[in-house]
């Protein structure tokens, strides 16, 4: 098509001084147009191996085909396995041991549960923080003094990914009412220290009266958990 289109504007160059074409009037007339078909011919054939050469390489379709299918498949097979090890990773990360569900249930009787619906002990010592920001800092607008509390799981699967050494020290920096504090302290008994640190001085003393009811309740509920100090 291509040579087609190109030989034409030849051609009507040639016979621009008349308004009629006829090619079988004369002999070269005829011989012009047959010279004219041939060259298209060759030209088109040329295209054609052309394309065949750019487009489709000297390579079988079946091969091609047999190629893409093992293709696919080692990906269809790659992504069944990565999801298959996500799964595995999941239901190992969300399983908790008889020490974690210890700690966190005797945690959760000094502390309540703030990830309930029961949420009076979580809304008290919120609002304790709320007042003691007010009154010692005199502004209760102030982002970085926000209270909040962390789910008890979460907070013990957390632990254990950092998998703690002996003789390591955990620290909590705006401990609040040492809810944290305590539950690491539960969850590391062979740590060398467990601190928290606490701005707000109401909090301060709420997480040392908190600490003291966790460890009455740990002797009597659960003489078997040892705590760090």
């Amino acid at each position: 098509m291509i040579s087609v289109l190109c030989f034409l504007p030849a051609l009507w160059k040639t016979y621009s001084g008349s308004h009629l074409v006829s090619f079988s009037s004369t002999r070269k007339h005829t011989r012009l147009l047959s010279a004219g078909i041939r060259t298209c011919r060759r030209s088109q054939r040329i295209h054609t191996e052309v394309l065949k050469a750019v487009v489709v390489p000297d390579v079988e379709v079946s091969s091609l085909l047999y190629g893409a299918a093992i293709s696919i498949s080692l990906t269809l097979g790659l992504s069944t396995l990565v999801v298959a090890q996500i799964r595995k990773t999941r239901k190992k990360a969300s399983f908790l041991s008889e020490h974690e569900k210890r700690v966190i249930a005797i945690t959760k009787s000094v502390y309540g549960d703030s990830a309930s619906t029961d949420l009076h002990d979580y809304l008290n010592r919120k609002g304790l923080a709320q007042e003691a920001t007010l009154k010692e800092l005199g502004t209760a607008k102030n982002r970085e003094m926000t209270y909040g509390e962390l789910d008890l799981a979460f907070f013990v699967r957390l632990v254990r990914s950092a998998n703690p050494l002996p003789g390591e020290s955990f620290l909590d920096i705006g401990s609040g009412s040492a809810r944290l504090v305590g539950c690491a302290a539960l969850l590391c008994p062979d740590a060398a220290t467990v601190r928290g640190v606490e701005i707000l001085q109401a909090l301060n003393d709420e997480a040392i009266m908190r600490m003291e009811k966790l460890e009455a309740a740990v002797l009597k509920e659960q003489p078997q958990l040892a705590m760090a100090k």
